[in-house]
Formats: structure tokens, C-alpha cells, sequence
């Protein structure tokens, strides 16, 4: 658990990183950034160094957290995947910085892609042992790649306002679903559903 400290810092890391592009910081401009001196940095973070995999390790629980919170109580795989899709694309809208994050490192680093094996993974091998989804447990990895794909290129559209996260969530939840063999009118139902809170 990170004290308010930690929690500033990272947060502050976490906006270099989206503005910059890169995955290393130098002290002097997290501690500017985080509006604290030099050596509250060294007295907070145990390896500044890494700090970039330390925030992608953030970020994924984060997420994971939220997304378990949602899903409380709903057992259908096809709807939980929807709530997978569709949650980080309402949330960039509170924390764009949170999305450009996401969409500059998401897809090439390791950590960050660990949230796609979670979640929705699980809800993927229900929904093939259920019936509900036309997929091989084999193909599971492919097809969460491109709706990985899909996720981060509608992240894009919503950051620079070409889209609102609702239609773009709609419109990603009922093609995934339709992919996997949902009829037309069933997709688009859950494509459309309210999406639970995660408080």
C-alpha cells in the first residue's frame, strides 16, 4: 500500500511518461512535476530506476481491481467481456492522462499487456465452455490481441474527441461479440447496457 507520497509520485510519473513517450525520468523533473523536493523522491520510491514498471504494475491492478468490481454479480462471460472492453474507454474520459498512458506503451510492454491473460481471458474460456462464444481455446490469445488492438486505437479516437467513449464502447463490445457468434440483436443488447459502477 503507497502512502499519499508514493501516490503523488507515481501519479506524477505517470503524466512524463504519457507526455514524453518514454519510459525513463529523471529525478529532478519527477520531483518538479510532483511539486517535491529531490530527496522526497529518494525517500519514497525504492528504486527510482524502475519506476516505469513499477507504475505499469500500478496501472494493471488498478484496472483489474476496478474491473472485478464491476463484474460483481454478472455471470454471463459475453457480458463480462463487454464490461472489460468498455470500462477503460469510459475511464479515459475522467483520466485522459491515465489513457495516453495506455495508448502510447500498452501494446508493446509486457506488464501492461498482462491485464488481456486476467480478466478478460477467463471470461473468454467460460464462454467457449458455456457454448456461448465459436472459438477454440487455441485462439483465445489471437483474438484478444486484436481486441486488444481494437481497444486502443477507439482510446485514440475518444482522447483526440472523435468519438465519445459510449459509442465507442457500444460499437466495440457488439463487433467482438458478433465475431465470437453472438446474434446481431444480442451483441448490440449488451453492447448497450448500462455499465456497472466500480465503487
Amino acid at each position: 500500500m503507497m502512502n499519499r507520497v508514493q501516490l503523488r509520485l507515481h501519479n506524477a510519473a505517470l503524466k512524463l511518461f504519457a507526455e514524453t513517450g518514454s519510459q525513463h525520468l529523471n529525478v529532478s523533473e519527477l520531483a518538479k512535476e510532483a511539486g517535491v523536493v529531490r530527496g522526497t523522491v529518494y525517500n519514497n520510491l525504492t528504486d527510482p530506476e524502475h519506476l516505469f514498471d513499477q507504475v505499469a504494475i500500478r496501472v494493471v491492478e488498478e484496472m483489474n481491481e476496478r474491473i472485478h468490481k464491476r463484474l460483481d454479480g454478472i455471470e454471463d462471460p459475453a457480458e463480462q467481456f463487454g464490461i472489460t472492453l468498455r470500462a477503460p474507454l469510459q475511464r479515459i474520459m475522467d483520466e485522459p492522462v491515465w489513457g495516453r498512458f495506455l495508448v502510447q506503451f500498452a501494446i508493446s510492454n509486457a506488464e501492461l499487456n498482462s491485464f488481456w491473460r486476467g480478466v478478460p481471458t477467463t471470461a473468454m474460456l467460460r464462454g467457449i465452455e458455456q457454448g456461448r462464444f465459436e472459438l477454440e481455446p487455441a485462439e483465445v490469445e489471437a483474438f484478444l490481441t486484436q481486441a486488444a488492438g481494437a481497444t486502443f486505437a477507439l482510446m485514440i479516437l475518444v482522447l483526440n474527441g472523435k468519438k465519445t467513449w459510449r459509442d465507442a464502447g457500444e460499437e466495440l463490445v457488439f463487433w467482438q461479440l458478433r465475431a465470437l457468434g453472438l446474434p446481431t440483436e444480442e451483441a448490440r443488447g449488451i453492447a448497450r447496457k448500462e455499465l456497472p459502477s466500480h465503487r
